[in-house]
């Protein structure tokens, strides 16, 4: 798509010259950063910046020790090396932010401390990435020297250090030129070089977010580092590859089969890269009229459910964190009132008439400074959220993914999400057919999500995971088999209707599952009813080749659950109740307690959720079971 737009040739004529190029003010420039402190919102956010700042100043800079890099092969334990590293760069950018928004230099020795500290440490790439060439691509305890590694956050870094270097270049000269020296000469020779120089990063020629991630970074990196401008035109023609490769792959419907959370790294960092080759030529290279570009960036508001939530298939965690400014400007940059209306509702607790909450923009690990510094130039300051409605019926054809709402307004009625799709996605959970119920605003039924990650996650053991096996989901288990992992085992036969009164998705998971589970077929019908009450009746009809079935199926809720008479269960969140209804002649619902001991799934449901098992069995092979959901009115 890039590649085949402009030539390499194309690129010497469109890049400007490094000294003419600006994508943000420098510190210096005190004309640019005191012009932000017009606007009330931005003096929220500089004042947040100076405040993060000054608590980070005179402490201690995290050690990374030499035993929790070894940690993660010995364990599988990520957190003790990554915390600290990440805490670093985290650090880093806010000093770097304070003294842009001050300029007085009152954390100019901590920056150059923070500089100094990243610029000595062994290696940039995490432990659980370091997989050095020269051993077969197999881990070992430590790093190697002599063979950076480029993963997704030694480029991240080296773009934080790039940025760093450029919005304070005169302010870290006056203390000595070497600083800015020392850094340069680390970026190029642990990112910016390799990538150049070699061609053995599977990054670049993957269709993931590691692609666009990785290519982001490493071409901002390298726009403020080369100074030859046929090794910066080199640069860019390579990660422009990238990014076509990337693209390549994509789903003509603009799915994002890694889900939500990953989309802010995947077409959510080629923003990042597709910004920096606009900016980098004045506006002359650009794909943003290309329909699929514009179709990755609206899937971000298409699979929005309400509030906080969203359609979390895959490795998401509860809560998706929206970065708001990289989603602000894809939709400026296609015409996408959506994207610029979910970016603002995101700051602002998602509540239309909340305040920003916090300030600036200051998570996501090293990569703070990236995604700040934008937020202050990219997002306007008086913007405000619209109030949208949301379309009632979404349907991706090719990621096989449904979201359908009672109500356009955001905070009424039922919105359900569902899935078909395969199970070879990439960080794909075996959830066919999959399911989230959501009721003004509140989840009832929910998908979990994906705990923190550890060695255990990209391995041979990755589906020993409750969180990603089959019985961790919502989809059927027969005669005690689950589905399987691997692109064969996928949904046929899938058909989406819709009407202004209801919304049809059905689908056979039978190919989902092994032999062993003796299915011929076992179809999955999602039915949403907008008439008042409104209602989602889910169907499984289910035949084998023998002549005993079982079929069990899991149900996630937070809500609190009355299953006192048969064949019914009131499941309450808040004033919120849904009515679940079955046959109890056909199968039998129980209830229990389902602790969560995950962190990260805390985030989202605190210390428990309640898991429903629906059960049903047949002497004749086939069996039709029905939940039934209905919305109670208040009141």
């Amino acid at each position: 798509m890039l590649q085949t737009r402009y030539s390499r040739a194309d690129l010497d004529d469109l890049l400007l010259p490094q000294d003419q190029w600006r994508p943000f003010p420098p510190a210096a420039d005190r004309e640019a950063w005191e012009l932000l402190l017009k606007k009330e919102l931005n003096r929220l956010r500089t004042n947040h910046i100076v405040a993060q700042a000054e608590a980070a100043v005179g402490q201690p800079w995290p050690a990374l020790l030499a035993t929790e890099y070894m940690a993660y092969r010995r364990d599988g334990n990520r957190g003790p090396y990554q915390v600290p590293c990440f805490e670093r760069r985290a650090r880093l950018g806010k000093l770097v932010l304070g003294e842009c928004v001050e300029n007085g230099g009152r954390f100019i020795d901590e920056i150059v401390n923070g500089i100094w500290a990243v610029c000595e440490e062994t290696t940039w790439c995490v432990p659980a990435h370091a997989y050095p060439r020269e051993l077969g691509w197999q881990p070992d305890l430590l790093p190697q020297l002599d063979r950076p590694v480029v993963d997704l956050f030694a480029a991240q870094t080296a773009a934080v250090l790039a940025e760093a270097a450029y919005l304070l270049g005169e302010e870290l000269d006056r203390v000595t030129p070497l600083v800015r020296q020392r850094l340069r000469r680390e970026v190029l020779d642990r990112v910016v070089d390799p990538v150049l120089d070699r061609g053995d990063f599977a990054w670049l020629r993957q269709t993931f977010n590691w692609n666009t991630w990785c290519s982001a970074n490493t071409l901002c990196a390298g726009f403020y580092t080369l100074d030859d401008p046929g090794r910066t035109a080199e640069l860019a023609w390579k990660l422009m590859g990238a990014c076509d490769t990337f693209l390549a792959a994509q789903l003509p419907d603009g799915g994002c089969s890694e889900g939500p959370s990953y989309w802010g790294v995947a077409p959510g960092a080629m923003i990042l890269l597709l910004e920096l080759l606009y900016s980098r030529s004045d506006g002359r290279i650009s794909i943003y009229d290309e329909p699929l570009v514009a179709a990755l960036g609206r899937c971000l508001p298409r699979v929005h459910l309400d509030g906080p939530w969203f359609a979390t298939f895959a490795d998401c965690p509860p809560v998706v964190s929206v970065r708001p400014a990289p989603v602000h400007r894809y939709g400026e940059r296609i015409g996408d009132e959506s994207m610029k209306e979910l970016a603002l509702l995101s700051m602002r607790g998602w509540k239309a008439d909340g305040p920003v909450d916090p300030a600036s923009f200051a998570a996501f690990g090293g990569g703070g400074l990236t995604y700040a510094l934008r937020e202050l130039f990219w997002m306007p300051p008086d913007a405000e959220p619209a109030g949208m409605d949301k379309p009632l019926d979404t349907w991706f054809p090719e990621l096989q993914v449904m979201v359908v709402r009672e109500d356009a307004t955001p905070g009424r009625g039922l919105v359900v999400a569902a899935k078909g799709g395969h199970n070879g996605e990439h960080h794909n959970h075996n959830d066919l057919g999959q399911f989230i119920l959501l009721a003004d605003g509140q989840p009832i039924i929910v998908d979990v999500g994906v705990g923190i990650y550890t060695a255990k996650t990209f391995s041979d053991e990755r589906y020993e995971t409750w969180t990603i096996r089959a019985s961790g989901h919502n989809v059927p288990i027969v005669n005690g088999v689950e589905q399987q992992s691997g692109l064969q085992h996928r949904a046929t036969d899938v058909a989406f209707r819709a009407s202004g009164t209801e919304s049809i998705l059905s689908m056979n998971l039978a190919t989902g599952y092994p032999e062993e589970a003796g299915l011929e077929a076992l179809v999955r019908t999602f039915h949403f009813r907008r008439a008042a009450p409104a209602s989602l009746a889910v169907t499984d009809e289910v035949r084998t080749r023998g002549a005993e079935l079982s079929v069990e199926v899991h149900l996630f809720t937070p809500a609190s659950c009355d299953l006192s008479t048969p064949g019914r269960a009131v499941l309450s969140v808040g004033d919120k109740q849904i009515l679940m209804t079955w046959d109890p002649a056909q199968a039998s619902v129980g209830a229990e307690d389902w602790p969560i001991t995950d962190d990260r799934l805390r985030t989202g449901w605190g210390d428990r959720l309640t898991r429903l098992t629906v059960r049903y069995e047949s002497a004749s092979g086939s069996a039709t079971c029905q939940l039934a959901f209905n919305a109670v009115p208040n009141g």
